[in-house]
C-alpha cells in the first residue's frame, strides 16, 4: 500500500443522484470508485473532480474509450509525437530537411499521398484498399529512402515495433516516449501502425502512454 501524499476535496456534490456528498479523494496512490450503475460514479468524477483538482492547482487529466481524434494519415508514431523526435533525428544525421521524412510532408509517395495504400470507393459498400504499386506500401518517394540511421531508412523505422524501436535509439525524448509505451503494453505495435486500426483498449493505452509523460499529477482511467 502506497501512502498517500495529499487529497483533493470534492465537496457537496449534488450533482443527478448525488445528494451532497463530500469525498477526500487521496493522491500518489490508485484510487478505486466503484459502484452500481447509476450511483453517480462519473457524476462524481467527471463532474467534480477536474474543478477541485484546478481550484487546488492540480492539473487532472481523463483518459476514457473514446476514439482516438486523427485522420487515417495518423499513426502512433505521429499522433504520441515519437515521429517528430525521428525525423529530427534524420534530419540531423542526413543534413536533409526534416519534413522529408514525414509521408504526411515532403517525402510523401506523391501516388497515394504518404498512406501507403489506394482507396478504392464502390458505391455500394465500404471502401476497398490495396497497397499503392508506386511505393509498395512504403509510403515514401524512392529518394528519401537512400538516407539511413544505422543501416535503417525512414520506411524501416515505420516497421519496427516499440519494442525493436527502443532498442536502436538513444535519444532521450523518444526514448521515454518508447518506455511509457512498452510500460502500458504496447510494445508490440509498430511505429507506423494507423490509429484506425486499433482496438478500443489499445487506443486507451495509447492514450495513458502519452499522459505518462506528461505534467498532469492526477489522471483518471474511466472505465479502464
Amino acid at each position: 500500500m502506497r501512502t498517500p501524499t495529499g487529497a483533493i476535496r470534492l465537496a457537496h456534490a449534488h450533482t443527478h443522484n448525488l445528494k451532497d456528498v463530500t469525498v477526500d479523494v487521496p493522491l500518489g496512490g490508485l484510487t478505486v470508485v466503484t459502484g452500481v450503475a447509476g450511483s453517480g460514479k462519473s457524476s462524481l468524477i467527471h463532474g467534480h473532480l477536474p474543478a477541485a483538482a484546478g481550484a487546488a492547482g492540480i492539473e487532472a487529466v481523463l483518459i476514457d474509450q473514446a476514439p482516438i481524434r486523427g485522420s487515417r494519415r495518423s499513426t502512433r508514431a505521429s499522433w504520441t509525437g515519437m515521429l517528430d523526435e525521428i525525423r529530427r533525428i534524420f534530419a540531423r544525421r542526413s543534413g536533409q530537411p526534416a519534413g522529408s521524412f514525414s509521408p504526411n510532408s515532403d517525402g510523401g509517395c506523391r501516388d497515394c499521398e504518404g498512406t501507403g495504400v489506394r482507396y478504392v470507393d464502390l458505391g455500394f459498400t465500404d471502401a476497398v484498399t490495396t497497397p499503392c504499386e508506386t511505393c509498395q506500401g512504403r509510403r515514401f518517394r524512392p529518394g528519401v529512402l537512400t538516407y539511413t540511421v544505422d543501416g535503417l531508412n525512414i520506411a524501416d523505422v515505420f516497421d519496427l515495433t516499440m519494442d525493436q524501436a527502443r532498442s536502436v535509439f538513444t535519444d532521450t525524448k523518444l526514448v521515454a516516449l518508447l518506455d511509457r509505451a512498452i510500460d502500458v503494453g504496447l510494445g508490440y505495435l509498430t511505429l507506423g501502425q494507423t490509429l484506425t486500426t486499433l482496438s478500443g483498449g489499445e487506443r486507451q493505452r495509447l492514450k495513458l502512454a502519452r499522459e505518462l509523460t506528461g505534467s498532469a499529477a492526477v489522471i483518471v482511467l474511466d472505465e479502464p
